[in-house]
């Protein structure tokens, strides 16, 4: 990691200098970046603590608290990854994520793109339901983003970054490997490296444009809800001792 990327502790630091909870409840972005931090704290902890399955899991949750919405109007999580990813970009005109995925290659985020156990179609094929011939031609067509290391090139490679990211994520949290497993190590030290890069500058940047529309999370927050009474509008903010 660089001495560019802002610790959870500074993120801490700056989200409350944004907003100060005495001042009553947080909007959306707040409660996002709130929990988004609050997992990346844990992931620090994991780092140091020298265990990568558990650093990669809780940099995952933290990249989950910052971009999450409603599924039900979004195609698919892909979806959800690339117009999280095109409004970071637009915003982010000093090229911080550029400038951080030219770092990082290639290695590790090359040896992420070209591992074919993180691509979906291989399982595709080894589970019967595709050809060799056309897994491979899959994975050949999705690595061409290798050729190009521009930073016109950087909204696609993190769209093809995290969607083998994702992959990894399905093997470890649905049970598909096993903890400290010899078989997957590098992909998931590679995995956790890139994201101890990339997820505190994602959180770093929503908070430098706060006014920006980053949409209302999924899962709100309800400190004024008490069992028997509803609200029609409940406010969304910091979770008190019984939210989430």
């Amino acid at each position: 990691m660089t001495d560019s990327v802002p610790t959870a502790e500074s993120l801490r630091r700056r989200h409350r200098a944004n907003w100060k909870r005495e001042d009553g409840p947080y909007g959306h972005l707040a409660l996002r970046t709130h929990r988004a931090i609050s997992w990346l704290e844990q992931a620090e902890q994991a780092r140091e603590a020298g265990d990568p399955d558990l650093t990669f899991t809780m940099y995952w949750i933290a990249f989950n608290a910052a971009y999450a919405k409603d599924l039900s109007r979004t195609r698919s999580e892909k979806d959800a990854f690339s117009a999280f990813f095109k409004h970071l970009l637009n915003l982010d005109r000093r090229g911080v994520i550029a400038d951080a995925v030219q770092s990082h290659r290639p290695d590790p985020i090359d040896g992420l793109l070209k591992n074919e156990f993180l691509f979906r179609p291989f399982w595709k094929h080894a589970n019967g339901r595709l050809s060799k011939a056309a897994w491979k031609r899959e994975f050949a067509k999705s690595n061409r983003v290798l050729r190009d290391g521009t930073e016109a090139s950087t909204e696609l490679i993190l769209k093809t970054l995290f969607d083998r990211l994702y992959m990894l994520r399905n093997q470890v949290v649905h049970g598909g490997a096993t903890w400290r497993s010899s078989l997957n190590r590098d992909s998931v030290r590679d995995g956790a490296r890139i994201m101890a890069v990339l997820v505190p500058i994602f959180v770093d940047l929503m908070l430098e444009f706060r006014k920006a529309k980053w949409g209302r999370p999924y899962y709100r927050s309800f400190p004024n809800l008490r069992l028997g009474r509803r609200e029609k509008d409940p406010p969304s903010g910091i979770p008190s001792a019984g939210g989430v």
